[in-house]
């Protein structure tokens, strides 16, 4: 009988080693799996960005997938934007949305309205619904600086 607690006792801790290491190897595969995510938005992110330019210029119009690709870049940079933005208004259409984005992105109001085809009105009405965006940007900007 002793013999057996002695084996069972040595399978327990094999048992305990192996999992030990599977465990590590799951959390490797996960950091490896954000890895990749991250580098295949990155290479996303230039051909967006190159496409807005031209896009900002009347020489371009962008896709809905490659509106999506914007967002998921911008969701990575600023990860709780897309929930304080729909957390903001419940009623929110496509094109309010793209003017937050680009307008959390940085991009000028004329930019803006070239890019997704508005009225200078309707830019200035919703920076003024919108105005909690810049705002802020300005308070991380001081926080910086002090």
């Amino acid at each position: 009988m002793p013999n057996l607690a002695g084996e069972i006792e040595r399978y327990e801790k094999e048992q305990s080693h192996s999992t030990q290491l599977l465990e590590e190897k799951v959390r490797q595969n996960a950091q490896l799996i954000q890895l990749l995510h991250q580098s295949e938005i990155a290479k996303d992110t230039d051909g967006i960005i190159a496409k807005l330019k031209k896009a900002s210029v009347g020489q371009y119009r962008l896709e809905d997938a490659e509106w999506n690709v914007f967002m998921k870049a911008v969701d990575e940079k600023f990860p709780s934007f897309s929930f304080t933005l729909s957390d903001s208004r419940r009623n929110i259409s496509e094109l309010e949305m793209r003017f937050c984005y680009l307008r959390k992105a940085g991009f000028s109001g004329p930019q803006i309205r070239s890019l997704i085809g508005i009225s200078r009105t309707t830019a200035w009405r919703w920076a003024n619904r919108y105005s909690w965006i810049s705002r802020e940007k300005e308070r991380r900007g001081r926080k910086r600086m002090e």
